[in-house]
């Protein structure tokens, strides 16, 4: 994790020290199949993390700035304060959700 962190330039690495502790509860899902969701996408340089850490899954992401779909992801326009935007959010999931 955080050499891939660290290529893709995310504060998950850099600021937030995720790699520290993550690889600890998610590295048995590195090579599963389903998605999982990323809250805040911004600069999408975790959004490539999570694209090369999980090869076999489906990123989902919420961002209240940026809306992009790409083979493997999907990130829509939420306001995660808004119920009605999460709800909305939701119906879009077609993958189970691990993390």
């Amino acid at each position: 994790m955080y050499e891939i962190g660290k290529k893709n330039n995310t504060d998950k690495i850099t600021h937030h020290r995720y790699h520290e502790i993550y690889p600890t509860f998610i590295q048995k899902f590195y090579q599963k199949e389903g998605g999982i969701v990323e809250i805040g996408i911004a600069r999408e340089a975790s959004l490539k993390m999570w694209l090369e850490l999980f090869p076999k899954m489906h990123i989902y992401g919420i961002d209240i700035n940026v809306e992009k779909e790409g083979p493997r992801f999907n990130v829509l326009k939420v306001d995660q304060g808004s119920e009605d935007d999460l709800d909305h959010f939701v119906e879009q999931i077609h993958h189970p959700i691990i993390l």
